[in-house]
């Protein structure tokens, strides 16, 4: 019960808007992770750090924003529905082969970011 009110009070807040928040200066990225550290503590009734937050299976902050931002490239690419006007302007950088998969890697610029 206590997870599932820190998921859907506070946590739910900030995944929300975890994509805005990629420029953001590392004292603001502390606040947040201690937040949801917070939440963790909450959950677990004591003092929580990043291994109990993976323990419960949360992205730390940092990671959670890069995937949102990750999505978001995806997205952007590959997905037909996407609305034109938010689409990313990206284009290949480089190519490589990936030896381990067997596939080829790409990697994307902007001129956002």
């Amino acid at each position: 019960m206590r997870k599932h009110l820190a998921e859907s009070l506070v946590l739910s807040k900030v995944n929300y808007a975890c994509s805005v928040f990629h420029p953001l200066p590392a004292f603001q990225t502390k606040r947040l992770q201690r937040l949801q550290n917070a939440c963790a503590g909450f959950f677990i009734r004591r003092f929580a750090g990043l291994e109990d937050v993976r323990q419960l299976n949360w992205l730390p902050v940092k990671e959670n924003v890069e995937l949102e931002i990750l999505e978001l490239a995806h997205k952007s690419l590959y997905d037909e529905a996407f609305p034109e006007y938010l689409k990313l302007n990206l284009h290949q950088v480089s190519a490589y082969k990936d030896s381990k998969r067997n596939s080829y890697i790409s990697t994307f610029c902007s001129n956002y970011f």
